[in-house]
């Protein structure tokens, strides 16, 4: 049986949901992931960064954009440091800021 992972970012709290901002205690990549790893029997890394985003959804989108204007790289508090006993390998985000993510097969 394969060996799967899911990598993944998740917002909590205030989000854009059906038209308006809500306070959500799940994100929705976090919902996700969680159906994955239901769906095919995968462990699961969330993504958290040092610098918190802001609490305020427009405000994060905001940073979201700066960051992705001049090409950051937020530091984040856990890393993979071997991922090679896994044989698929899902990765994945908000979408909000309509990014795309590539894949690379070994």
């Amino acid at each position: 049986m394969a060996k799967n992972l899911v990598i993944y970012y998740s917002r909590k709290g205030e989000n854009y949901v059906n038209g308006s901002l809500k306070q959500i205690s799940k994100g929705n990549t976090e919902v996700v992931a969680e159906y994955i790893k239901d769906a095919v029997g995968a462990d699961l890394f969330e993504v958290d960064t040092v610098k918190p985003y802001s609490e305020s959804y427009m405000n994060c989108i905001d940073e979201a954009k700066k960051e992705l204007q001049q090409n950051a790289r937020p530091e984040i508090k856990n890393e993979l440091t071997d991922i090679s006993q896994y044989d698929n390998i899902v990765i994945a985000g908000p979408c909000c800021l309509s990014l795309t993510v590539g894949s690379h097969a070994a």
